[in-house]
């Protein structure tokens, strides 16, 4: 094409084609282009046939049989399912009242310092058990010239030895090599294998002992260490233990030959304790060429005897084990080196279920030290019967998380073992919060505080009831602290180190939903001081507004300038109106991604956003979105089809589910929850006293409403017999001539046809009203006056018309004015001007509402305001249904299940179904 775009399109080349192979050009694109010829459906007939009563009934007949249907719409689709007003915050007058009343003064410095001492120190071994144990294991023998007085003795009894008796000497050897193994996961032992060398040093003294540390083998040495200084730190403060003066390990260095005749002191668990047998290999093959060189070696390690692979045990001279009571490792026989990993196999399982169960301890604790680590083992039999423990546990990543000081439980999985700690005995509970504060009282009241909390959030209440007064000290101090942050705050000085303590704390406890819900107002201050853009999940966002108010003086935005919209299988935060650059708001998420990056668990935006920013990707069923603006709080889920549904989808109206019985079908429209305005305003022309005062209604779950009212076809399709009806003629008529109690009756049967446990009810009376209303405020949902074209009132036709026969209303739903009256589930309640959510009339007495207007109605009885009310068991023609439902089934096959307040008490036949 000579570099040129070429201007030839698809269409040119089919003309070509269809030019080139002439009669048969159809077939022939079509085999090119991989078409399948789609034939038109067959002819369907109506054919009517006159039953014995005269009246006309007709079914479906086909010409030929018809087609498999294609498969129904799987995909997903976002939809509001839960709203809430938020509560509006308390105002600076009454929290300073609050304050005064509780007599909470400002965190002061004072407040912050330790209260105790630091952990004594719990050896593995108390030293009058280890220091005999230790010379013994230490001891050499060996032979000096003849035993004259054994030889002396035999003459005399007349007794002429065969060999001549030799003079034994037994002592600690004159040279000992020390191998201290500074694996990462050996460090609970550091403490005590110091002590040891300590103990050592003391027995044999500096000359002939030298020391070098290695780390998971004698193949790589970190250098040659001072034994004194490593008995005797205190003497040489300061000053590095190494003894080329330098403060950190340098390249690996040689280990020199070890003379025949030596003994070398393994201090290691020569492997035992790792995650996988390369370690115990290198210990193995030193242990092979020190036993060819004639070099003895004995090694103590900090694990019990059955977790010692006999393999290592043979090809040492001597094994002793750190435990309680010392005891020495007797091998037998000399398995080959394949038993590593069959020892590491038996054992494995056991192992992680008791460290697990030591983890579960200390899932509570923000610093787990070496020290609080012992302290907790010693708190079950089990655990304390096992040293190993403690190095399993300080290796567990990722459950734990790594760190040279201390380690704590990850933000990932600490969550899962503060639940199982939840589980524990409350006597258990106790016993692990006394030995936190008994650990943690050196390091400040921040530090003490938090793991009260953390502690109280997953105890048991009577463990917590029985600790109340600790928690009642910790929940002061918070409160103390926050004092002291708002005065902070409002002069603009917040210290380095409250923010400082802020991040870290969330960094440690942010996962935690529990222990967040727990303390949401003292946690959003926390929050708010670390700057982080991640809300962790539990906070409420009433708290978090509000702390956003008191430290970063920001405001929330106007939901009204705002929607939600899927784009490329993706929910986005859009603007319908342009932003200011100075305007800050907040955007709470249970998962987001911003800029395609995930952000967390809830995302707060505060800088302004001009363009729309993707929220969260769609293919997840069940996730929500949590949408918090001016005081309101909207909850968003990903849907799948519902079980029942025989097929589901979007239009302009929203989100819709075909129910399907005995080939009779039912639209359903999702109704989302919100709020609005109840009831006929004062001056509406038509208005009766009982529909008003107009007040506020917040419906807090949504709900799925047929869109129509019960159609005679559907009817007879669940109840059979013959049609109540007094308007016959045509199927899709709705039903009339139905009573409250008849309407009952009919969602029995029905929740036995449907293929899944489902749940139906009629729509309350505000569930009605919302919906006809449909976030209209006129007369009608068409606006504030009517006509024939819109409605089927005053008797205009003289009889029920067709349902679907004139315009629906925003949301999808048909003839909410006129045709029939609608029964509603509650009685009619006495309005009042307070807001209320979930309103409901019970129903005491034996009248149930009826709305919408009917067939002969004249305008004012059709209005969404008006409220009429009947006996439950009346039947007239003007009467008539439209029924509601969820799905009670979990799962991606069953649906969501949402609340729903329920209102229609289940009659004996209706229990009687739910059994079967």
């Amino acid at each position: 094409m000579n570099g040129r775009l070429s201007l030839t399109g698809r269409a040119d080349l089919l003309r070509a084609l269809h030019q080139a192979v002439g009669a048969d050009a159809e077939r022939r694109i079509a085999a090119v282009l991989e078409f399948v010829r789609n034939d038109p459906p067959p002819p369907v007939f109506a054919v009517l046939h006159a039953t014995e009563s005269g009246e006309d009934t007709a079914h479906i007949v086909s010409a030929v049989e018809p087609k498999a249907t294609p498969p129904v719409l799987q995909t997903s689709f976002f939809a509001l399912t839960g709203y809430r007003r938020l509560p509006e915050p308390m105002p600076e007058e009454a929290e300073a009242a609050k304050a005064v009343a509780e007599a909470i003064e400002p965190l002061s410095d004072k407040d912050c310092e330790p209260s105790g001492l630091p952990l004594p120190f719990q050896p593995l071994v108390r030293r009058e058990r280890l220091w005999p144990r230790l010379r013994q294991s230490l001891q050499q023998r060996w032979t000096a010239g003849v035993d004259l007085p054994r030889l002396v003795a035999h003459l005399s009894r007349g007794e002429l030895p065969r060999r001549l008796p030799a003079r034994r000497h037994s002592g600690l050897t004159a040279q000992v090599f020390v191998l201290w193994d500074a694996a990462d996961r050996l460090t609970p032992y550091a403490e005590d294998y110091r002590r040891l060398i300590a103990e050592l040093h003391h027995l044999h003294g500096a000359a002939g002992l030298r020391l070098w540390q290695v780390h998971d083998g004698p193949d790589e040495v970190w250098g040659e260490w001072a034994p004194e200084r490593v008995a005797w730190p205190e003497r040489w403060p300061g000053s590095p233990w190494r003894k080329d003066n330098t403060e950190r390990p340098g390249d690996a260095a040689d280990l020199p030959d070890i003379p025949s005749g030596s003994r070398v002191l393994l201090l290691s668990d020569l492997g035992g304790l790792a995650r996988h047998a390369a370690p115990a290999r290198r210990w193995m093959r030193a242990l092979q060429r020190w036993r060819a060189d004639g070099v003895a070696t004995t090694a103590w390690v900090p694990q019990g005897p059955g977790w010692v692979a006999p393999a290592l045990a043979a090809h040492a001279d001597e094994v002793h084990c750190l435990t309680p009571n010392p005891s020495r490792v007797r091998a037998a026989g000399r398995p080959g080196a394949s038993s590593l990993e069959t020892h590491i196999e038996r054992h494995q399982q056991r192992q992680n279920d008791l460290c697990d169960e030591l983890l579960v301890r200390a899932s509570i604790c923000i610093h787990l030290e070496p020290a609080l680590l012992r302290s907790l083992r010693h708190t079950l039999p089990a655990l304390a019967a096992e040293p190993g423990l403690e190095a399993l546990a300080w290796s567990r990543q990722p459950v734990v998380r790594s760190s040279r000081v201390s380690r704590a439980l990850s933000a990932e999985h600490a969550p899962e073992y503060r639940r199982r700690f939840g589980e524990l005995g409350e006597q258990a509970q106790r016993v692990v919060l006394g030995r936190l504060l008994a650990a943690h009282r050196c390091h400040g009241r921040s530090t003490e505080t938090t793991e009260v909390l953390i502690w109280q959030a997953h105890a048991r209440k009577a463990a917590a009831d029985a600790e109340a007064a600790t928690v009642e000290s910790a929940r002061k101090w918070t409160l103390a602290w926050s004092e002291r942050v708002k005065q902070d705050a409002s002069r603009g000085a917040v210290s380095d180190a409250a923010r400082g303590y802020a991040t870290d704390l969330l960094a440690r406890t942010g996962s935690d939903a529990a222990f967040m819900a727990d303390q949401s107002r003292w946690i959003s201050q926390v929050w708010a001081l670390s700057d982080r853009i991640t809300v962790p999940q539990g906070l409420s966002a009433e708290h978090v507004h509000a702390a956003l108010r008191q430290t970063r003086n920001r405001n929330s935005i106007d939901i009204v300038n705002w929607t939600l919209e899927m784009q490329d299988r993706a929910v986005r935060l859009a603007s319908t109106s342009p932003v200011k650059q100075d305007r800050s708001f907040s955007f709470l998420s249970d998962s987001c991604w911003i800029e395609g990056s995930c952000l967390g668990q809830r995302v707060v935006l505060r800088e302004p956003v001009l363009s729309p920013v993707a929220l969260v990707r769609s293919g997840d069923p069940g996730q929500r979105l949590v949408f918090s603006a001016q005081g309101q709080e909207l909850t968003f889920t990903e849907l799948v089809r519902p079980a029942w549904a025989s097929d589901w989808g979007l239009d302009r109206y929203g989100l819709f589910a075909t129910l399907e019985v005995a080939g009779v079908s039912q639209r359903m429209r999702w109704i989302p929850p919100g709020r609005f305005l109840m009831g006929s305003p004062g001056d509406e022309p038509g208005r009766y006293t009982l529909d008003g005062p107009q007040h506020e209604v917040t419906l807090t779950r949504g709900f799925w409403l047929a869109d129509t009212c019960c159609t005679q076809a559907l009817w007879l399709a669940v109840m059979g017999g013959e049609n109540p009806s007094q308007f016959t003629g045509d199927p899709s008529l709705p039903v009339d001539s139905v009573s409250w109690d008849d309407a009952l009756s009919f969602l029995t049967r029905l929740e036995r046809k449907l293929p899944v446990v489902v749940e139906t009810a009629l729509p309350t009376e505000a569930q009605w009203e919302y919906a006809c209303r449909a976030g209209t405020a006129t007369r009608y949902c068409f606006g504030n006056d009517i006509s024939p074209e819109q409605a089927n009132f005053g008797s205009n036709v003289g009889r029920t018309i067709v349902v679907k026969s004139l315009p629906a209303n925003p949301w999808g739903l048909y003839e909410m004015h006129g045709n029939v009256d609608e029964w509603c589930a509650d009685a009619r309640r006495i309005y009042g001007v307070e807001p209320v959510s979930d309103p409901n009339g019970g129903q005491e007495d034996g009248n149930r509402v009826l709305r919408g207007g009917a067939w002969f109605s004249e305008p004012r009885r059709a209005r969404s305001g008006y409220r009429a009310r009947s006996f439950h068991n009346s039947r007239v023609d003007t009467r008539g249904f439209r029924f509601a439902l969820k799905c009670i089934e979990a799962g991606a096959e069953g649906g969501m299940d949402f609340a729903w307040a329920e209102v229609s008490k289940p009659t004996k036949s209706r229990r009687k179904a739910k059994r079967k």
